[in-house]
């Protein structure tokens, strides 16, 4: 995610890398040689050069790192998840509370062009109601993640919470927060997936479900199949050739043009936006990463008890 964040904030305009920390050494030589930024050993040094900290580091090490930041009186684009546990969340929310900084949660489903279509079309009411929404994301096997972590649920938590979230979030971001989350887990040596559907009382019937496949060979996709009372619409970044289309009842599938953009480029941009003006991140703050948390922490726990968890009492 570093080097996909530093890809992109090469793109936008009124910021700049200052530098980069955190790292082993010999990752730091190959960010030095690849984007020519300067690197540091020691943060400090690294936070009185910036306005604000973009962390992209494992999630079990965002916490402190969150907190530093803030400390120093940086504002703070941190990766989801925001945090491993509610209390860490709760704990970033505090410190950059107290320290008057930004806090904005990297989800960046929220400035995915073909999400954002999504999010328009259920709030534009133009199809009648959303009835039914479902949404998966799958890749493989994370193996290249340093020393492991992320196949460690306690240092990534797995997943349900570094993978589903995402869907998570983006359900709970465009039909509000479910009641109760009912999810069931599959996991062997080169398999770990989660599946869940999220219980509205009044809203429409969500579910998701991502994992990871093989070690090598199983390539990553993302899609959703949103039903509303006249249209449907269907995203799959596997579909090349029509990854976003409506159905109609009686008409030719159309293809629609989703808003212009990379969405991290536009996740960068929105974030330097609100540092130089000010403004609150309300499209992804850090409250919009705690309550995507307890969702993909709630579907843990409910594949763990074989059991819906509550949410909403």
């Amino acid at each position: 995610m570093a080097r996909k964040h530093l890809a992109s904030l090469a793109r936008v305009p009124d910021a700049r890398a200052a530098g980069v920390s955190g790292a082993r050494r010999e990752s730091l030589e190959k960010i030095r040689s690849e984007f020519g930024v300067e690197v540091f050993r020691d943060r400090e040094e690294l936070f009185e050069r910036c306005d604000a900290v973009d962390i992209c580091l494992p999630t079990f090490l965002h916490c402190e790192a969150a907190a530093a930041a803030a400390a120093a009186g940086r504002h703070v684009l941190c990766e989801k998840p925001l945090a491993m546990s509610v209390a860490e969340a709760e704990e970033i929310i505090r410190a950059c509370g107290e320290a008057g900084v930004l806090l904005m949660t990297a989800h960046c489903l929220r400035f995915w062009p073909e999400y954002m279509f999504l999010e328009e079309s259920a709030g534009g009411g133009e199809h009648g109601a959303l009835l039914e929404l479902s949404c998966r994301r799958f890749g493989g096997f994370p193996g290249w993640a340093s020393g492991g972590w992320l196949g460690d649920a306690e240092k990534s938590g797995g997943p349900a919470v570094d993978l589903h979230i995402h869907d998570a979030d983006f359900i709970a971001h465009v039909a509000g927060l479910p009641a109760a989350v009912r999810s069931g887990e599959v996991r062997t040596e080169n398999v770990w997936s989660v599946f869940s559907e999220f219980v509205y009382e009044d809203g429409p019937r969500a579910r998701a479900e991502a994992g990871w496949f093989l070690k090598e060979g199983y390539t990553f996709r993302q899609g959703y199949r949103a039903v509303f009372e006249s249209a449907v619409i269907e995203f799959s970044s596997d579909r090349a050739e029509a990854p976003l289309v409506i159905y109609r009842e009686g008409a030719v599938p159309e293809l629609p043009v989703p808003p212009p953009g990379d969405a991290y480029v536009r996740q960068l941009e929105y974030f330097t936006d609100c540092v130089l003006s000010g403004r609150w991140p309300e499209r992804s703050d850090g409250r919009a990463g705690l309550e995507a948390l307890r969702l993909a922490l709630a579907a843990r726990e409910s594949a763990r008890l074989g059991e819906p968890v509550i949410l909403i009492k």
